[in-house]
């Protein structure tokens, strides 16, 4: 993942030898490597998402990251900070 292209330098001397083209299109690498908390915050959003019903959601921490994450759970209501306590 260290290398922003994708082909290998042996690859790119094939397609030299062979008189093809390629076109290069610079920007930056679009794959990283997820750090521990971010495997964290996927492991649980999948946990989240792994249910039948789905029906309300409540996520504790910073605000941003707290929305985040609540764009990417399937439930019918989501709690940001908060949590409906239904009367």
């Amino acid at each position: 993942m260290d290398n922003g292209r994708n082909l290998s330098d042996a690859e790119l001397d094939a397609i030299k030898a062979n008189r093809g083209v390629v076109q290069v299109t610079p920007f930056t690498a679009y794959l990283r490597n997820p750090d521990a908390a971010e495997l964290a915050r996927i492991a649980a959003i999948r946990l989240a998402n792994d249910t039948v019903f789905g029906l309300s959601a409540t996520i504790i921490g910073d605000e941003e990251e707290a929305i985040a994450i609540g764009e990417r759970i399937n439930a019918g209501g989501i709690w940001i900070n908060d949590f409906d306590t239904m009367g």
